[in-house]
């Protein structure tokens, strides 16, 4: 993508006509708008570094600080400039975001700002680049593999910082399942505390459907499993609301999807231990612990612009489910870092070199984080 972030050209046109029309170019000085046409412009290069013989154009209505925009793809300019426009105002219409004009041609802005907005938007635009995921990255593991990596970077007879369970009885409780912002009344749920060195404690609700015994044995599996991750994360569990039926996660079309855990605000785990990587018995339940601790302790930071950029510099994603977005991608960067930090002779030879080189950036961004906060690694003994 290096000759697009190079080349920025403009152009202006003059025109006195008051309605617009196709392939006419934007005269706006509003900053506003025209950053915001910046997302599709650059998805737009996204595209044509795969597909160079391709086109692209871009339209945009500005009625700051909305803005409605539509960019197209093809062979044929002529054809994707209509359906750009077409598109563009009907969306427009929906919005009351007026007419729309012209933003760019492949590479090429044509929409016209003063001088010094001009340089402003380069300037915010070259921030985006490097921002973006770098186009050519691809998985370094599927995410069966991903599971044949990390499977036993914890094994069951490791060490934990877990002290003691106490089971404090059952009651009438709402708890968050699926949604962790729609709260669901449960009668008799089962309430445990569990109790961690350094004074950490962590409360466990379970589904009335266990029986008592399951109960019992899941509480305490959990317990001392979240004990045997590295301290600073152990202590990104507040709660864990356990269950024995499928959970959903919603996406941001407010679609759900199959999840077997997620990290909900405030520290609270919720966890379907029916799922397969979600199982106590299964070899890879801690590392999915891992994981989501990972989302607990970086949230905050994942869309920082340092982070972007970093993962931006690196060849390789970790692994299929980490290009799904951003959030993926930090949390599973944090089991590989735990990996080759903590345990990396329990990583194949291949594999550490393999994931050493292809996500090196992201690994150094979580060796600087732990250094900078000076986390707690106990049980383990990490080098970073």
């Amino acid at each position: 993508m290096k000759k697009f972030i190079a080349i920025l050209l403009f152009s202006f046109f003059l025109h006195e006509t008051s309605n617009a029309e196709i392939k006419e170019a934007g005269k706006d000085n509003s900053l506003l708008c025209t950053i915001g046409a910046l997302e599709a412009y650059n998805e737009g290069l996204q595209y044509l570094e795969k597909n160079p013989k391709k086109n692209v154009v871009v339209y945009l209505a500005c009625n700051a600080p909305n803005y409605t925009w539509n960019w197209r793809k093809g062979s044929n300019l002529e054809k994707i400039h209509k359906k750009s426009f077409k598109e563009c105002t009907k969306l427009s219409k929906k919005q009351g975001n007026g007419e729309c004009y012209l933003f760019s041609i492949n590479e090429k802005i044509v929409w016209e700002l003063s001088n010094d907005k001009m340089k402003n938007l380069i300037k915010i635009n070259s921030k985006k680049l490097r921002a973006l995921v770098n186009p050519k990255a691809k998985p370094i593991f599927s995410d069966e593999k991903m599971s044949e990596f990390e499977k036993n970077i914890i094994k069951k007879t490791d060490p934990t910082s877990f002290l003691k369970l106490e089971f404090i009885g059952r009651k009438n409780l709402k708890m968050e399942e699926s949604d962790p912002l729609n709260l669901i009344l449960y009668e008799n749920v089962y309430i445990y505390k569990a109790f961690y060195k350094n004074n950490h404690e962590i409360t466990l609700r379970l589904h009335p459907k266990f029986n008592e015994k399951k109960a019992n044995d899941i509480a305490y599996s959990l317990s001392y499993a979240i004990g045997q991750l590295p301290y600073f994360l152990t202590k990104s569990y507040n709660k864990a609301n356990i269950f024995k039926n499928k959970i959903y996660s919603i996406d941001d079309k407010k679609k759900k999807l199959p999840a077997s855990a997620k990290a909900a605000p405030n520290g609270i785990l919720i966890i379907d231990v029916t799922s397969d990587v979600s199982n106590p018995s299964k070899p890879y339940f801690q590392e999915t612990l891992v994981h989501e601790a990972g989302h607990f302790v970086f949230r905050a930071i994942s869309y920082s612009e340092d982070f972007k950029f970093t993962r931006n510099q690196d060849s390789k994603f970790i692994s299929k489910y980490a290009t799904t977005n951003i959030d993926e991608d930090l949390a599973e960067s944090v089991v590989a870092w735990v990996g080759l930090r903590c345990k990396p002779d329990r990583i194949k030879k291949i594999y550490f070199k393999k994931v050493s080189e292809g996500i090196k950036n992201r690994l150094k961004f979580i060796d600087n984080y732990a250094n900078d906060k000076a986390v707690d690694t106990y049980p383990m003994i990490c080098d970073y």
